[in-house]
């Protein structure tokens, strides 16, 4: 493991200074490579979370068969009197039962157009003061480890101090969106009106994000087809048009 690959590490476990954080952060503004290497750390981190639980899920359904067939086994020992046609009834249900497992583990572990397009970049808040500057690392901290509740009440705390900084706004909804609070998430995306373009469409692209989590791919079409040519999420918004 190089050094850059160790700070990376350790930024995403949360195991900065905030001073160390600060400087890294200020890194990955201004190298675009760091933020791509960054952003591959994240998604094969969720990647590797999803694989684990679906290797979780095959040891327990391996378990069950071989515990299912051990014990039908053993029952045909001492009943010798079973018919062909009731040990094809119980070999039709098993194979029903595990279809079903099966159907279910998809589903459960595919991955949807929500979590392939809803890759966060990391949060990084100007500095404000002293006195806010404890309770800004614990959000960025909180925001950036994926611990959605926790920073949502963080950034409530922030945004009521900083009522006219959209950025947390944003951020704040988009810890609402990840715990399944959407319409509040919607409201604070809506209300971002910032003279900066960048942020203003940041919010946009939320906002799109937000219908897709819910399944509303009319609502969501109508959104993406608003970005311009120019505008950095016209690239993600055209290849989420395909998808849907």
């Amino acid at each position: 493991m190089n050094d850059e690959t160790a700070r990376i590490e350790k930024y995403l476990d949360g195991q900065m200074s905030a001073e160390e954080r600060a400087d890294f952060e200020k890194k990955i503004s201004e190298t675009p490579t760091l933020k791509e290497e960054l952003q591959l750390h994240k998604e094969m981190r969720q990647f590797l979370s999803k694989r684990d639980k679906r290797l979780q899920l095959e040891q327990q359904l391996q378990q069950i068969e071989a515990e299912y067939f051990s014990q039908h086994s053993q029952a045909g020992k001492t009943v010798e009197r079973l018919t062909s046609v009731f040990r094809r009834h119980w070999a039709i249900m098993a194979m029903a039962a595990s279809f079903a497992l099966l159907i279910t583990a998809y589903f459960l572990f595919r991955t949807s157009l929500y979590d392939q397009f809803a890759t966060h970049p990391p949060l990084a808040l100007v500095e404000k003061s002293a006195s806010q500057e404890q309770l800004q690392y614990e959000a960025e901290t909180a925001f950036n480890s994926q611990h959605y509740e926790q920073a949502e009440g963080l950034l409530e705390q922030l945004l009521h101090n900083y009522p006219d900084n959209d950025l947390i706004r944003i951020y704040l909804g988009i810890a609402k969106m990840e715990v399944g609070k959407v319409q509040e998430a919607r409201e604070l995306f809506t209300k971002v009106a910032s003279e900066d373009p960048a942020v203003r469409e940041f919010a946009q692209w939320n906002l799109v994000l937000s219908y897709l989590k819910t399944g509303d791919k009319e609502r969501c079409r109508e959104l993406a087809r608003k970005f311009s040519q120019d505008s950095p999420y016209f690239g993600k918004a055209q290849e989420l048009l395909k998808k849907l």
